[in-house]
């Protein structure tokens, strides 16, 4: 098998000549020939790349794929295809994300790593607000009645199978101050807030998932007016989603 180098071709596998045809169209190929294995080749972005037809089967695209390998060097392989395993609902372009790849004609089971890390954060930026004065005209506020707002999450979880997955989370909410001075009515002095928990989410199939979760919270009310003045709170949520995909 030759060895790849820096710039080394991408490999296009296709099984059958009608998936083929797209790519020679689009990519503007001609056929030729490496080392005896008969190829189409043309570049993408400037990228050379080649495709063959390998014929249907697990065995055709091994011997296939084995034999364009060892006839030039390539960078990588991407398979090509109609999907024709998939309903005919999926709309083109779709990215399909498989929980298992089951080798047909040995029964072996390929999945993704059990574990998975998320982490997220996302920052609200509040604009003063639109308001009705004494002659009844809309004029901005004079100070922002609502502080920015910052939002953060960590979620680590964990798939069983094709049905169980269990994980937790740990989410931030803090909520600034506002524009107003303290002692004002309006003076809202902002709020912090710290949940954490575990989860679980159940796949009965492609239609019906339940996903339930519950969080140990925290909350900081600090000298917010919608709380009492200098209120800290502690508490538990559980929430329980239930989704039908039609």
């Amino acid at each position: 098998m030759s060895t790849p180098g820096k710039d080394a071709p991408i490999a296009f596998i296709c099984a059958m000549p009608m998936e083929l045809s797209p790519l020679v169209k689009k990519l503007d190929l001609h056929k030729t020939e490496i080392d005896g294995v008969e190829v189409h080749r043309g570049t993408l972005d400037g990228r050379e790349v080649i495709a063959i037809v390998t014929g249907m089967g697990t065995k055709l695209a091994s011997e296939g794929t084995e034999r364009l390998l060892d006839a030039t060097p390539v960078d990588r392989v991407v398979v090509v295809g109609v999907a024709g395993a998939l309903d005919n609902e999926t709309p083109i372009g779709t990215l399909i994300l498989p929980e298992v790849v089951v080798n047909s004609a040995t029964g072996a089971e390929y999945r993704p790593e059990p574990w998975w890390v998320t982490a997220s954060v996302r920052e609200i930026y509040r604009f003063k607000a639109e308001r009705l004065n004494q002659a009844g005209l809309l004029t901005d506020e004079l100070q922002n009645n609502y502080g920015n707002e910052l939002r953060g999450n960590l979620s680590v979880g964990y798939i069983f199978d094709d049905m169980w997955t269990v994980g937790g989370a740990v989410d931030l909410r803090y909520v600034a101050a506002n524009d107003y001075s303290s002692g004002d009515p309006l003076h809202d002095g902002g709020r912090i807030k710290v949940a954490v928990g575990p989860w679980v989410t159940w796949t009965f199939d492609r239609t019906l998932q339940i996903d339930a979760s519950v969080r140990y919270f925290y909350l900081d009310a600090n000298d917010s007016p919608l709380y009492p003045k200098g209120a800290t709170f502690n508490g538990v949520t559980a929430d329980v989603r239930l989704t039908f995909r039609f």
